[in-house]
């Protein structure tokens, strides 16, 4: 087991590429902190962790507001003691709307989710890791949107490029600790987020639905290849690796 004895803080951690994260990291016998903003998703998760011998405990939280990021890391270690492991995946998408038309409301939301929860986490399980020496690893959950954007969605695509420039500046301010932070950059992938585009009957979906025509792989991906990239980044096998985005994407983004 790659992660045996070790504790992973896993945010959107009820559905689509968090829960099959938790799912993965639980497997190589990590314990879980499963964190969402909607409880019941997150006990489903936990239901599936524990039917297989894992330990996990669900934690509700709205990653954009820091009593609850604190509130959430401090539960997690009173459960289960030191963080080795933080996956910042939580995130939320956006209604197409052109730059003309995006509210501000919705870019700040976007942004308070995206960019600032993943800042809020880092910061404060980063400061839990130097205060407890732990040499841990951070894997932020990025998109291939950050180096080919989509359209009508500027408030996604722009805070999800942040995110890889946050990784980059965290990976040089806490190597000095031994603390890694990289990231993963899906392309497409089937989750409850995008599982909408694959029915919709309108030109947007279409639009969406027509990524698979032009990755090379021909096909959108799975939450479960982006957990076993995030699971590679986490191990002590991406020992030398730190301030890295990689891309799990079919090749979209090379084209």
């Amino acid at each position: 087991m790659k992660l045996q004895g070790r504790v992973a803080v896993v945010t959107g951690a009820g559905s689509g590429i968090g829960e099959a994260v938790a799912l993965l990291f639980a497997r190589e016998g990590a314990k879980i902190a499963a964190v969402d903003i909607d409880p019941e998703k997150g006990k489903r998760t936990a239901m599936r962790i524990r039917s297989t011998g894992g330990e996990v405990v669900v934690i509700p939280a709205d990653v954009s507001k820091i009593q609850d990021v604190d509130a959430a890391v401090n539960q997690a270690k009173e459960n289960f003691g030191p963080i080795h492991i933080l996956i910042n995946n939580a995130g939320i998408a956006h209604p197409p709307a052109s730059i003309l038309e995006l509210s501000e409301e919705v870019w700040n939301r976007v942004f308070s989710v995206n960019l600032t929860g993943q800042f809020l986490f880092l910061q404060k399980v980063g400061r839990e890791m130097v205060q407890d020496r732990i040499p841990g690893s951070v894997v932020n959950v990025t998109s291939g949107v950050l180096t080919k954007v989509n359209r009508n969605r500027s408030a996604y695509c722009t805070s999800k490029a942040a995110v890889a420039t946050l990784t980059k500046t965290a990976a040089v301010d806490l190597a000095p600790y031994g603390i890694r932070v990289n990231a993963v950059a899906p392309g497409m992938v089937v989750t409850p987020m995008t599982g909408r585009y694959q029915t919709l009957q309108t030109e947007d979906a279409e639009y969406m639905r027509s990524w698979s025509s032009v990755t090379p792989m021909g096909r959108w991906g799975y939450p479960e290849e982006i957990a076993a990239a995030a699971l590679f980044l986490a191990s002590d096998e991406a020992s030398y690796i730190t301030g890295s985005v990689l891309c799990v994407d079919g090749g979209f983004t090379v084209t």
